[in-house]
C-alpha cells in the first residue's frame, strides 16, 4: 500500500513538474504579445498558436492528474469499443502534427495491413499516444522523423512509436516505469 502511494505521489510530481513548461511558455508568449504593436500581431499568428498548443498541453496534463486521483480511488472508467487501429493512429499523429511541424519533424504512420480492430478506450489510447509522441517530439532534433505504428501479435496488437532521437540512456532504462 505504501509503495502504491509512493508511485502515485511520484506520478503526481512528474505531472506537476511537466505543467511548469507549458505554463512558462504561455506566460512568455503573453509577455511578448503585450510588447508587439497591434498591427504586427494581426499579421503574425505564431505567438497565438504557441499559446494555444501550450494551453492544450496543460489541459491534458491536468486531466492526467485527475485520472491518477480516480485510479487511487478505484473509480477510473474504461469504455471499451471496437476501434480501427489505422484510424486511431492517424488521429493520434494528426493531433501532434502542428507541434511536429513547428519543430521541423516528420510524422509517419505505419500499420500492417493484417492488423485487426481492437477493443479499447479511444480517449485513453489517444492519451497514451499523446504522451509517447509528445516525448518523441521533445527529444528528436529538427529534421528527424517519428513513426507510430501497429502490427499483429499472436492474440493481440502491438503498438509502437519510434523516432530518430538520441534515445534513453541505458542507465535510466530500468527506471523508466517507476
Amino acid at each position: 500500500r505504501d509503495h502504491a502511494r509512493h508511485r502515485s505521489a511520484a506520478a503526481l510530481g512528474i505531472v506537476a513538474h511537466d505543467l511548469r513548461n507549458p505554463l512558462s511558455t504561455i506566460l512568455t508568449q503573453v509577455w511578448a504579445l503585450k510588447r508587439v504593436p497591434l498591427e504586427l500581431e494581426r499579421r503574425s499568428q505564431k505567438p497565438m498558436e504557441v499559446i494555444e498548443r501550450a494551453a492544450r498541453r496543460m489541459s491534458r496534463l491536468i486531466q492526467d492528474l485527475l485520472d491518477v486521483a480516480l485510479m487511487e480511488a478505484g473509480r477510473l472508467t474504461i469504455e471499451r469499443v471496437r476501434l480501427s487501429v489505422g484510424a486511431l493512429l492517424v488521429e493520434a499523429v494528426d493531433l501532434q502534427r502542428p507541434l511536429a511541424s513547428s519543430s521541423s519533424l516528420e510524422l509517419r504512420v505505419e500499420v500492417d495491413p493484417d492488423v485487426p480492430e481492437v477493443l479499447g478506450d479511444r480517449g485513453r489510447i489517444l492519451q497514451v499516444f499523446d504522451n509517447l509522441i509528445g516525448n518523441a517530439i521533445k527529444f528528436t532534433t529538427a529534421g528527424g522523423r517519428i513513426t507510430a505504428g501497429a502490427t499483429p501479435g499472436d492474440d493481440d496488437v502491438i503498438f509502437w512509436v519510434a523516432d530518430t532521437g538520441e534515445g534513453i540512456a541505458s542507465e535510466n532504462l530500468p527506471l523508466i516505469f517507476d
